[in-house]
């Protein structure tokens, strides 16, 4: 999204310098997409706890920050200036403290606003010189922020320098209000991860119509088990949908055992709404479309994440011949001890190999402790188990 409190059309680098956090996180965003969002280890409590422990500032300890801010940056720095920028634009309330500070005390040249190469570089040369941000004594500083402004200048310079910066503007809204903007537009049917799952499927070129057909039927058979427009389930139903959508980004990176590249990068990849808890859940459930299950085995019994695990595999196994063909004679029901697969009578002779899939599935949830029992029914007489 755009940066909080400054709505624009044209592209933005968004630089926020989180004083009170451990973290540097810088975002391009265009419109209301965010393209890249990467996460720097680095604030200015933890810059002031490793280089400026008692307050003193002097040259050889700016310095120390300075390159190792700028070790940081250096990371990302070819990816960004790959993309190019118009506009970069500080969200946070060091930005806003260093802006007022150039501003209040004509450092900027020719009195612009914001935060400049060139009044950055004065500031810094003064804050050394006194010694301390407390020896300062410069308009617009805050008390409450007094001890985090030198690793908050070292910081800022050297991301102006290893992004080639001249001019920064500064918005009202920071981390706290992207977070609440996320968090009403879930209220109001607008979710942020949405658009994260829709961005992801575009870059890893996922399969759109195999991810149709797996939803379909994965969905089917979670209805059975159930109530899908359950306001009590609307949270598994929507990471469901995610998981299927994201089932196959692994493939990408290698079609041997795409499930565990697909499980690695949704757990380290920076997913915008995304909480880690999130992502450590959607990288368990493509984790687990396939393939031995215990690696899920820490998982407890009764966890309901085991429900959508054997929907999803289910639904990947059923489809793995990526045709269309509809599974709609197919039954589940789940009990305390595992989970029940109705097949109609002569499937399993029309459907010989899925036939020897669905009785390996069936080994692999009995090696974990879950039953999966499979039965042919017929219509008014008792089902009878199915022996493949």
């Amino acid at each position: 999204m755009p940066t909080a409190g400054r709505p624009t059309k044209r592209d933005l680098l968004d630089s926020e310098v989180c004083a009170g956090r451990v973290y540097e996180r810088s975002r391009y965003t265009s419109a209301q997409y965010t393209l890249r969002l990467l996460s720097l280890f680095m604030g200015g409590i933890s810059y002031r706890q490793r280089f400026f422990p008692e307050g003193k500032v002097d040259k050889k300890r700016f310095y120390s920050a300075e390159v190792a801010a700028a070790r940081e940056v250096e990371a990302i720095a070819a990816d960004y200036q790959r993309f190019g920028w118009l506009e970069a634009v500080g969200s946070s309330g060091s930005a806003q403290e260093l802006a007022d500070i150039l501003e209040m005390n004509d450092l900027n040249p020719e009195g612009i606003s914001g935060i400049s190469r060139e009044g950055l570089a004065r500031l810094r040369q003064l804050l050394i010189r006194a010694g301390s941000a407390e020896a300062l004594g410069l308009q617009g500083m805050r008390s409450d922020r007094m001890m985090i402004l030198p690793g908050a200048i070292a910081i800022m310079s050297a991301v102006f320098s290893e992004l080639a910066i001249e001019h920064m503007t500064y918005s009202d809204g920071a981390l706290p209000l992207g977070v609440l903007y996320d968090l009403l537009g879930r209220f109001e049917h607008h979710d942020t991860r949405d658009e994260t799952v829709l961005n992801f499927r575009r870059r890893y070129q996922v399969d759109a119509a195999q991810v149709r057909r797996v939803e379909q039927t994965a969905l089917a058979l979670l209805g059975q088990l159930i109530k899908l427009d359950s306001p009590e389930h609307e949270n598994n139903v929507h990471f469901l949908r995610w998981a299927i959508s994201l089932h196959e980004i692994g493939v990408s990176v290698a079609h041997t055992e795409f499930h565990k590249h697909g499980a690695y990068i949704l757990g380290h990849a920076d997913m915008p709404g995304f909480s880690k808890r999130d992502q450590a859940r959607l990288a368990l459930l493509v984790l687990g479309q396939r393939g031995k299950l215990q690696k899920l085995a820490a998982m407890p019994i009764g966890d309901p994440n085991w429900r959508l695990v054997f929907c999803l595999r289910l639904a990947v196994l059923l489809h793995r011949a990526r045709d269309a063909h509809p599974f709609s004679e197919l039954s589940v029901l789940e009990d305390p001890v595992g989970f029940q697969l109705d097949l109609p009578v002569g499937w399993q002779e029309t459907n010989p190999m899925m036939a020897a899939a669905l009785a390996e599935e069936a080994l692999l949830w009995r090696r974990i402790g879950i039953k999966l029992r499979i039965r042919s029914t017929v219509p008014g007489q008792i089902a009878v188990p199915l022996v493949l």
